[in-house]
């Protein structure tokens, strides 16, 4: 049963003593937060998809770029006010998920 669970690399630092002290994959803003009907990132690397999450997991929009950007500007439309995770997604297939609020 544990035959085909594949590989993958990690990598080990010992001046990081705790997961909340390891460096961003990124520099990423999000603004404005709390949002009302839209909102803005900006990143030091190219973004390749954007993917909007409510509470219970369940992705209620995204977006896929032809051609990474660095800035773009996401409309919501008529999305429910609460709590919501985005997760954004480079070109290097690393990603961030930031949580918003909708006002």
């Amino acid at each position: 049963i544990w035959d085909n669970l594949g590989s993958h690399g990690c990598v080990a630092d010992p001046n990081y003593t705790s997961v909340g002290e390891l460096p961003a994959m990124g520099n990423l803003k999000t603004y404005p937060n709390p949002v009302s009907d839209h909102f803005t990132f900006e990143s030091d690397a190219p973004i390749k998809s954007i993917h909007l999450f409510n509470i219970l997991g369940i992705e209620i929009l995204n977006e896929f770029y032809d051609y990474p950007v660095k800035t773009k500007l996401v409309r919501i439309g008529s999305i429910d006010s609460g709590v919501y995770l985005v997760k954004v997604i480079f070109s290097d297939n690393s990603s961030i998920t930031e949580k918003i609020l909708i006002k």
